[in-house]
């Protein structure tokens, strides 16, 4: 229930601000408890300002409905540049960035290597549209092994 309760609160303070919320994730301790959560938006990169200003906004309101009582960390990050996609939904979140895809079979794709590295296109809640270089690829979720952002370092050298 207090889990239940944290997420739909950190939700509904992260959309307000215009960032998509990737995670929110409650670790207790005994001695501190830690509240992690995970921005991105959908236009541009998450800068350090954003965290700063989300983590703000965030502990004020937190604070402010005594929605935790007692001391706990709380930080706020963006997805990180290479992420591994954990959850279904965030295929859909990250659309139009680029992503490592590791699939099983890679012959069934026309491919000697397992691993497609393109812009994912598309998600619809069972596959995805992944474009690599002159191909687009349609990927059950069934069909993949591993996900996750891709940064292709030789753009910024």
């Amino acid at each position: 229930m207090f889990r239940e309760k944290l997420n739909k609160l950190v939700l509904e303070t992260v959309e307000t601000m215009g960032f998509i919320m990737v995670e929110c994730l409650w670790v207790y301790g005994k001695a501190s408890s830690t509240l992690r959560v995970v921005i991105h938006h959908k236009e541009r990169d998450i800068s350090t300002n954003d965290c700063e200003k989300v983590s703000r906004v965030l502990s004020q309101r937190l604070d402010l409905e005594d929605f935790i009582g007692g001391s706990y960390h709380l930080t706020v990050e963006s997805p990180g540049l290479e992420r591994e996609i954990s959850h279904k939904k965030e295929y859909a979140h990250f659309t139009g960035r680029a992503v490592r895809v590791v699939v099983k079979n890679p012959a069934d794709y026309g491919l000697k290597d397992n691993v497609i590295i393109g812009n994912l296109e598309a998600y619809d809640g069972s596959e995805l549209r992944v474009k690599s270089d002159d191909k687009e690829l349609t990927i059950p979720l069934t069909d993949i092994s591993k996900a996750q952002l891709y940064l292709d370092i030789k753009k910024y050298l």
